[in-house]
Order: C-alpha cells, then structure tokens, then sequence
C-alpha cells in the first residue's frame, strides 16, 4: 500500500515539477546526443524538501479517500517537455504490483522522510527514430540512474511522383513514388522516350512569271514544328521569246515580230500585219545549148515567189565538134600514150588515148673501190646509156674492219697483266676468257636459257686463285667496253669461273641488232673525223660529237642516275640518245680503240660518288685527262671543255667573250682507281700524266681569227662564238672559215 502512495506522489511531483516547467522556468540546451539534436527545459533547482512538502500538501486530500479499485491502466498523460519530435507512444511502464486488494482505511499519517525511491525526470530523445530505424529515449533518476526504452520506427510517408507524358523530342516519365520524410524512391520513374516528330510534307508551290513561290518543307503533324523551312521561290518573270516576223509575200500578207511569255503566254509585243508586196518581175537569161545539153530561151519570173510570169523554151543541143590528141612516146621512166581525140568546144574525150609502158633504163655500172679493213671504198656508180640518167651513185663504204670485234678493244689491261709475277699464267686466262667472249659476241644465234652464262674457265688450270682470277676478268672487262652484254654480277666455284650475260641482252636477235647499231653508229662518227691527221682533232671531234648526241640518263625523279643496263654501256647513247657517266666514257673509248688511238677507261669517283672518265696519249706521247660526262651542258653549244685534254693541275676555267665557265683542276675532284690506290687484284695502273698544257701547232680551242670584218672563237670542233651575233644591223655568215677548217655553228 505504502508502495502505491508512494508512486502516486512521485507522479504528483513530476506533474507539479512540469507544470513549472512551463509557467517560467528557466530553460537549459542540453548537449546533443548520437542521435540528434535535443533540446530539453528544465525546472529550477529545488531542495529536496521542498520537493517533499510540496508533495505532502499537494495530496493530503487524495490519501485519504479510500481506494477502491487496483490500478490497472497505464500513465497516459502526455510528456509536455518539449522535444524537437514529437512524442507519439504514452508512457506505457506498467506498475510492477497490482494492488490486489482494496483500501479500506484512510491515510492518517503523512510522509516526512520516506525510503528512496526513483524520481525519473522526462524522457530524452537520444536518436530520432526514422522511417525505416528505430529510435531510442533515456530517462534519468535525481540518483543518476538511467533508463532507456526503444522507440518504433516512424514508416515512410509515401507521395505519389507524377507520370510526365514524353513529347516529340523530349523523353518522359512513368509514375513512381517517394517517401515524403526521408525521399527514398519506392517505385522508381522509368524514362519514356522521346516520341520523334511525326513529319508530314507542306507542298512546294511553283512560281509563277508573277507571283513568287514557296519550295517544299515539312513540320510536325503533333507539335507543328518546323522540320524543313518553306523558302520563297521568286517569281520568275516572264520567258520572253519572239513571235518571229512573217514576211510579206508577193500574195499573201505578213506579221511583224512579236513576242509573248513561253511560260503563261502573256503577250508582251504584239505582231501588226504587214501587207503583201506585189510580185517583183526578173528575167530568166536564155541559156545556150551545148555539144550534149539543150539551151533555154529568155523568160521571166518573181523574184521573191519565183512565180514564173514569162515561161522559158527549149533550144536543142549542138552535139560535138571533134578533134585529135596527138601521141606521146615512151621514155626510160615516163611511160608514153597513144593517138586520142576530144571535144573542142566541151572537152569530152571522144577517144581516150591508152598509156604506152616506160621503156625502162638501159643501165651502164662504173665500178666503184672495195673497201679494205681500214680504208673506205666506194660502191658501184649506175646511170642510163640512153636518158644518161645516174640511177644509184657512188656509195661512201665503211672499212671492212668495222663489223671485226678485235678492231674495237684494248690491250692496255692484257699488258699491265705482264707486270704481275704470274704473268703467263693471268694473260694465258685473259686470252682464254677473250676465245669464249669473242666467239659468243658473234655467234648471235644463242638464246642465253636461265643461267644466263656466256662462258665457263677453268681458272685452276692456271694455278691463279679466285682473287687473280677475279683481277683477270675485270681488267679484261675494263679492255672490251665492245662487249656491252657482259653483266656486272658474275659466279665462281673453287675452281670455275663463271661470266654472265645481262638479261636484257639474253635474246640472240637482240644481240643481233645492238651488234648493227654499233658498227653503222661508229661509221657514222668516223665520217665526222675521217680526214683529221691529227689525235688532238680526233679527239676534239668524238667529244663534241658524243655530247651532242648525248643526254645525262636519270630515272624518272628527274634526280637519281638510271640503273638500267643500257644506261651503263654503248648501247644508251647509241639506241637512246642517253647514258650515264659508264656510257660516255666507253662510247669515247670504243671509237679511240678503232682509230688506233692509245687510251684507257678510269673508273673511280667523282665528287659526288662513283665515276667513270678516259685518259688519253696525244700527239706529244704524253696523256690526259678527258671527261665527257662533265662536259656535257646545255650552256652556249651544249658542249664545254673544262674537262677535255687537261693535265692533274692546270686551271680549266673558259673564258668567251663575255661568258666565263669556271673549273676546278682536274685531279681535285677525281680519284682513280689503280693498282695502287684501290687493289692489286682490281684494276691497272693509271698512266702518268703530262706535267705540261697540250700545244700542237695547228688551229685549237680559244683561237681567235677575223673573218669577213668580224672576230670570232673558237669554241668546239665545228663550232665558233661571236660576240656581234645577235647585234642589229649586223650580218652574220652561216659558215666561217680558219686554218682550212670550216665553222658551220656559230653562237654569240
């Protein structure tokens, strides 16, 4: 019993201490908690017995009235301390003694001190319960007791998110749901796409000669926008064309020109009529009969409507008045014609006159000079004993060595091979290498098959190793410059050694017609210098002679030397008129080796990488250097001689006229290879130089003479420079003589 008393003043005094609470009392911040924020108002302090004597007083009545039922109920006055959520479940903590058994004497004493017991202050939030978590509360007792009790979850507070209706290009919604505290998404929003415009097409509207049109466009038949833009289409104006005038006609009346619009045929000039002319009378002469045709007499008619006003009369053909075309005798070569007649008024051929053969030549032969092996002869003359007429004349013919291969190479490397210790053993493999290569050169009847082998020696059977061997057969390459088909690759064994045929010289009719080019080619060039005693002269005439028919050869940059085969040999400059340094220098040496002039192909480099030049012995017994390939320019003639007949050292600069051609000596931008700068098993020695200009006593190069009032030089073999070539009112011969020489070049 004593315990119900007890709790019922303890409520008493709690429902007193918040009643204070909330008439003035002073408020405090409590600290926040883990779980939130709460904020709390609390009583001012009291002393216990305050507390006490408030309570006494406050229920002395209650006491002590009977108590006749058992409290059953929980508290369920509300919390009024204010928290910042509100408080949603009563204070539900059961008493832990029912009273069983009713009060049936009052209360007669009071309660001074009683026993301890706990005085709960008012529940605190510690954390806010959420939607989906449980929160928690804690209360605490004057003694400093805690209590805490859970707080159930809050549940979401679900709203409804809208469906949006997708549009033509933007995407839409589908309805979804969210929670309203705590907007976590219950039923997500699914994207709806875009719907696309639905376009239909707004028709074109042709122009017209006056009103202006519009082009085709499009809109959108859901939300009218505008796809493809209408665009005005200017009026096109009237097409005008003429209504062409008709002319009047001796009868019939005509218009003038007009014109209307082609389009809408609006007219925009009209036609007037013109009225008709009238016939205009002419006369139709009388034409005359001929031998076969009838005449016309006078008539006439309208000159505009050809109406005939005054018909013509047929007069009767005449027939022919005949006479004779005598006969022509036959000649040796015109043929002749019989007795014929004509016609002498109309020409008509009345007797065709038949035509009498030629009588052909009676032909008398005046024999000519057969050529030897170094001189050239003259072909049989043929003329007519009756019209004296010459049918062939004498012929020029070529030496007969022309076609020899002997005629055409050098010994010059065979015998530097007479230097060596074994020379027997390497010229004996030379001559056995010259046997097959001579033999094969003219034999144009082989087809070289696949291994493209012209010979095979058996250099072991002249105890020479591969390198001597080797040394052999590039010197003789170097002598034979004829043999423009050896190729530049060759194979070996141990033993054999193996000479290849280029492959595009591998077809025997090829070889057949190379071999014609070269000897009727060198007949051509010995014609230019056949009556020159001297070698300075034949030398001078072969060099101009090559450079002119010459062209450096490059590939199709325009930049890069060719690599072509022929470009390489005889055969470029002779077939193509082009060649690389290799084909200058053995054209050059070719022609020498056949004139019997001492000379030798240099192979070496130049200032910009591999080279090929000649040197060669003058009149004087001394050599030289030659270059054609350097020589060739398209400066002035085509040709220049800073590299022609020099010695190592003297200055090649040339000096015509007003133009300087600037050189460098000779032996600072080449380097040869020989026995003794480059390899004893390569290449020959190179002769010794003359250590003195070239003189001869006879006409040279930079002469100056006068000729006819006017001075010129000499500047090539056939060629002179004149300064007054190109001035006004000076003329200039087409040929100039000096020293028995004659000039047909002349350039200024």
């Amino acid at each position: 019993m004593k315990k119900i008393i007890r709790f019922f003043l303890l409520l008493l005094a709690l429902t007193l201490l918040f009643a204070s609470c909330e008439h003035g009392g002073e408020e405090v911040t409590q600290a926040p908690t883990s779980t939130g924020e709460v904020t709390e108002a609390v009583a001012p302090e009291t002393s216990a017995e305050d507390t006490t004597a408030e309570v006494t007083s406050a229920v002395t009545e209650e006491v002590t009235a009977e108590v006749t039922e058992a409290i059953t109920e929980p508290i369920s006055e509300p919390i009024t301390e204010p928290v910042t959520e509100p408080i949603t479940e009563p204070v539900t903590e059961p008493v832990t003694e029912p009273i069983t058994e009713p009060v049936t004497e009052p209360v007669t004493e009071s309660v001074t001190e009683p026993p301890h017991e706990h005085l709960w202050g008012a529940w605190k939030v510690i954390s806010a319960p959420s939607c989906l978590n449980e929160g928690a509360e804690e209360r605490t007792c004057s003694c400093g007791e805690r209590e805490q009790k859970t707080v159930a979850a809050l549940g979401h507070k679900e709203v409804t998110d809208p469906a949006k209706a997708a549009t033509c290009t933007a995407s839409g919604l589908t309805e979804g749901k969210h929670c309203s505290v705590c907007n976590t998404v219950t039923v997500a929003q699914k994207t709806v796409a875009a719907l696309g415009h639905k376009e239909v097409t707004d028709p074109a509207k042709a122009a017209t000669c006056t009103a202006s049109g519009l082009t085709e466009g499009k809109h959108c038949s859901v939300c009218n926008t505008v796809t493809v833009a209408q665009k005005t289409v200017a009026a096109l104006g009237h097409k005008e064309v003429t209504d062409p005038a008709k002319a009047a006609t001796c009868t019939a009346n005509g218009l003038t020109e007009g014109k209307h619009c082609s389009v809408c045929n609006t007219v925009t000039v009209a036609q007037k009529t013109v009225a008709a002319l009238g016939h205009k009378e002419v006369t139709d002469p009388a034409k005359a009969a001929t031998c076969t045709a009838s005449g016309l007499t006078e008539g006439k008619h309208c000159s505009v409507c050809n109406t005939v006003t005054v018909a013509q009369k047929t007069v009767a053909a005449l027939g022919h008045k005949e006479v004779t075309d005598p006969a022509k005798a036959a000649t040796c070569t015109a043929s002749g014609l019989t007795e014929g007649k004509h016609c002498s008024v109309c020409k008509t051929v009345t007797v065709a006159q038949k035509t009498v053969a030629a009588l052909g030549h009676h032909e008398v032969v005046v024999a000519g000079v057969k050529p030897t092996e170094r001189e050239y002869g003259l072909s049989d003359k043929i003329y007519c004993k009756v019209c004296s007429v010459v049918i062939q004349d004498h012929k020029k013919l070529f030496p007969l060595g022309l076609d020899i291969a002997s005629n055409y190479n050098s010994d010059y490397g065979y015998n530097f091979l007479g230097t060596y210790e074994k020379a027997s053993a390497m010229q004996g493999f030379y001559k056995k290498l010259d046997e097959l290569l001579t033999a094969f050169h003219e034999d144009v009847s082989i087809d070289i098959d696949s291994s493209m082998t012209a010979a095979i020696v058996n250099y072991s059977d002249f105890g020479l190793s591969y390198d001597e061997a080797l040394a052999v057969y590039l010197v003789y390459k170097c002598d034979h410059p004829l043999y423009y088909w050896i190729s530049n690759s060759w194979k070996y064994t141990s033993s054999r050694f193996y000479v290849l045929v280029s492959e595009s010289y591998a077809d025997g009719a090829d070889r057949a017609r190379y071999n014609d080019l070269i000897y009727s080619s060198v007949g051509e060039y010995l014609e230019i210098i056949e009556d020159e005693k001297s070698v300075y002269h034949t030398t001078l005439g072969l060099h101009d002679a090559i450079i002119k028919r010459a062209d450096y050869a490059y590939e199709a940059d325009g930049v890069t030397a060719q690599n072509d085969d022929w470009a390489h040999n005889i055969i470029g400059i002779l077939e193509k008129g082009e060649g690389v340094c290799e084909s200058y220098a053995e054209l050059f040496q070719l022609i020498l080796n056949y004139c019997d002039i001492d000379n030798v192909i240099i192979k070496g480099r130049g200032e910009s990488g591999a080279h090929a030049w000649n040197a060669v012995e003058l009149d004087d017994g001394k050599w030289y250097w030659f270059d054609l390939t350097w020589d060739d320019s398209s400066w002035l003639s085509g040709v220049i001689h800073t590299s022609f007949c020099v010695n190592d050292t003297q200055d090649p600069t040339e000096r015509i006229g007003c133009w300087t051609i600037e050189g460098k000596p000779f032996i600072s931008q080449h380097t040869a290879y020989s026995s003794e700068t480059f390899s004893k098993n390569y290449c020959y020695a190179v002769p010794e130089r003359s250590d003195t200009v070239f003189f001869i006593d006879d006409t040279m190069l930079y002469d100056t003479f006068i000729f006819g009032g006017i001075e010129y030089t000499v500047i090539g073999y056939d060629t002179v420079y004149c300064d007054q070539y190109r001035v006004n009112g000076v003329t200039v011969p087409e040929i100039v003589t000096y020293n028995g020489r004659t000039y047909g070049g002349i350039v200024g």
